[in-house]
């Protein structure tokens, strides 16, 4: 029940934001409630995704898809930590407590797509420091690029 009513909330809440201008309704969007704390939307840069790519080219589709920009707008709970100490020497207590809700975005790649190019990074690392000076990391990249 937890997941549902944040849901509800959130996208009440991204509604709002919709109404008020800050998140441009007309552009396609994927909307995505990950956990009861949390929802994103996602608007690729491009507009909508073309999965007749996906049939005629799938490599140039999943590269296109992958390397694209997209806004993400994230709705989460506001909240508020509160240490209080303690006089009888133990440990502190943190309160939270939450009140409404809070959207930030940001233009940003996928997140398969950022975990890709870090999983990327590190292979690239790990053969470059494996065979020394012998490849640059611009020749590793590009070998890379064409399977």
């Amino acid at each position: 029940m937890d997941q549902q009513k944040a849901s509800w909330d959130h996208k009440s809440h991204l509604y709002q934001k919709m109404k008020s201008g800050e998140i441009d309704s007309k552009q396609y969007s994927l909307t995505y409630t990950v956990d009861p704390k949390r929802t994103f939307v996602i608007q690729p840069k491009e507009g909508e995704i073309n999965y007749d790519l996906a049939q005629k080219s799938p490599l140039k589709f999943y590269d296109k898809v992958m390397n694209a920009d997209v806004i993400e707008h994230k709705v989460a709970a506001k909240t508020k930590s509160q240490v209080v100490e303690r006089e009888d020497g133990e440990m502190a207590t943190v309160k939270r407590r939450t009140g409404g809700f809070e959207m930030t975005s940001r233009l940003t790649k996928r997140a398969v797509a950022r975990i890709l190019i870090a999983v990327q990074d590190k292979l690239l690392r790990m053969i470059s420091d494996a065979t020394g000076s012998e490849y640059n990391a611009e020749d590793l990249r590009e070998a890379l690029a064409h399977p």
